[in-house]
């Protein structure tokens, strides 16, 4: 089943996938960064703004100390 977008007439392959993209027309950034006024379509987009702008590292190697911002790159 496909959902197509009432005003460009994309077929997306989700309801969440057309919900996301709905948010291009209408300019909606619901997920705010509680560090700064930034804005986003996605809360992926929101994380990954505040690990690199604001550098939020919560991993830390118990051997060397080094700190990362995703658990992706500590391991």
């Amino acid at each position: 089943k496909s959902f197509p977008c009432s005003v460009c007439g994309k077929k997306l392959a989700s309801k969440h996938g057309l919900n996301y993209h709905m948010r291009i027309h209408t300019a909606e950034k619901p997920f705010k960064c509680p560090h700064c006024d930034s804005s986003f379509r996605a809360m992926g987009n929101r994380n990954e703004h505040i690990r690199n702008v604001h550098r939020m590292q919560p991993y830390a190697c118990l051997t060397c100390g080094e700190r990362f911002g995703r658990s992706e790159d500590w391991r």
